[in-house]
């Protein structure tokens, strides 16, 4: 049986990477006599592992709800929030009850207006960049991942340097020009052996064009393929 319940983790669904993420915890007793109870909160890494930031040890009346407030700084992924009630039992602490909330990562950057000139230069990572509006001049330096880049409007014009991996391109309007560097990974040498059979590969990405007057010009470090 139970002597405590969670009843609410405030904090919020979604966060960037790096940002503080505050956390506020509520725990009532349910039982009909006071208790002396643990309460420990924590979130995972990209890795699975947990770090706690949020431990507290206090003497809950019957009936009574306490609330204890703590932060942790977002991963470079979606985390959990978990929590945790113990009481004890001579030297042990025995587990309670246990409550979690999803906190998921939302994209880092998000350009949306009219008449927007950038000059960015970012690492190591972003995830997921989105241009929504008209009249944006962008260049920009990234290294190196990004994920996906949604771009959505007219009169967008940018010259991209991106080193080494984009996985999806979409792009949606009308009079949108593209100068696009992408820099791959050096070829590793061929073995003697095989040199007669091995192939280079140019790495096109995956790429959508939607609408009239869209220009693309892209680059790329890899020669196509050759054989010998």
């Amino acid at each position: 049986m139970a002597y405590t319940s969670i009843t609410e983790i405030v904090a919020p669904s979604k966060a960037t990477a790096g940002s503080t993420v505050p956390v506020t915890v509520k725990v009532k007793n349910i039982d009909t006599v006071a208790h002396q109870l643990w309460l420990i909160v924590v979130f995972y890494d990209c890795y699975g592992e947990m770090d706690s930031f949020i431990s507290k040890y206090p003497l809950v009346s019957a009936g009574q709800t306490v609330s204890y407030s703590g932060s942790f700084t977002m991963p470079n992924c979606g985390t959990i929030i978990d929590a945790f009630t113990y009481y004890p039992v001579g030297a042990e602490w025995i587990f309670d009850n246990r409550r979690s909330k999803d906190v998921d990562l939302v994209a880092a950057w998000s350009v949306i207006g009219s008449d927007i000139s950038l000059a960015i230069h970012l690492a190591p990572t972003i995830r997921d960049w989105q241009i929504i509006g008209s009249d944006i001049s962008l260049t920009i330096n990234i290294s190196p991942v990004v994920r996906v880049w949604q771009v959505i409007g007219s009169d967008i014009s940018f010259t991209i340097h991106i080193a080494p991996t984009v996985r999806v391109w979409q792009i949606i309007g009308d009079d949108i020009s593209l100068t696009v560097h992408i820099v791959a990974p050096p070829i590793p040498p061929d073995e003697e052996e095989e040199e007669e059979e091995e192939e280079k590969e140019f790495p096109w990405l995956p790429v959508a064009l939607i609408g009239g007057g869209v220009a693309l010009v892209a680059a790329s470090a890899k020669p196509k393929k050759i054989k010998t």
